[in-house]
């Protein structure tokens, strides 16, 4: 079974609500999917208050959520690896560098699988991922633009916190319809 993880600075709103929105779509997809979150800080801390918030107006979960760090959620290796921000995927592939070609941010991830299109039935993961990445360095995670960023909500207000989980709800909605499409959805595109 494939896992997927998201990872973010404390893994206590973006990282977690992205993991929440992709494990809910993807219960009503036929492969199974196993979805993590992680976070570059201390483990045990619960979500924010506002991520639950805006997460149960979704009809989604958070309040159970535990933060963990990214070096606990590396082994095994898992096969997908998104960061809401390039510093996130930068530190993933400081810590092991073999992990580079299946880690993205989560917009440039996107971006590039749309131009690429949707995986191909019967398509393995990392030949897809292949293909995404075909033309990325290393140096795409150096540098500090924040184009490929989620914007960090923490300390602002429910409102913010709303944006951001809408457009992590689009993101990760468009992330999951084209690694793992509906047979009809992935025929129609392609």
């Amino acid at each position: 079974m494939p896992t997927l993880l998201f990872v973010c600075t404390g893994n206590l709103c973006r990282s977690p609500m992205a993991a929440t929105v992709a494990r809910n779509i993807l219960a009503g997809r036929a492969e199974e999917v196993t979805v993590i979150s992680a976070g570059l800080l201390r483990s045990g801390e619960p979500a924010t208050d506002e991520a639950v918030k805006v997460m149960r107006r979704r009809g989604l979960d958070l309040s159970t959520h535990r933060s963990r760090r990214v070096d606990d959620a590396l082994v095994p290796a898992p096969d997908l690896i998104v960061g809401m921000a390039r510093q996130h995927a930068r530190v993933v592939v400081d810590v092991i560098p073999g992990l580079f070609p299946r880690t993205f941010t989560l917009k440039d991830f996107v971006a590039r699988a749309r131009a690429e299109g949707p995986r191909r039935p019967g398509e393995a993961l990392d030949t897809y991922l292949a293909r995404v990445g075909m033309d990325r360095r290393l140096g795409a995670l150096v540098g500090m633009t924040s184009a490929d960023d989620v914007a960090d909500p923490i300390g602002c207000d429910l409102r913010t916190y709303e944006r951001c989980a809408s457009e992590i709800e689009a993101v990760v909605t468009t992330l999951i319809d084209l690694v793992w499409p509906e047979p009809g959805i992935q025929q129609a595109t392609t």
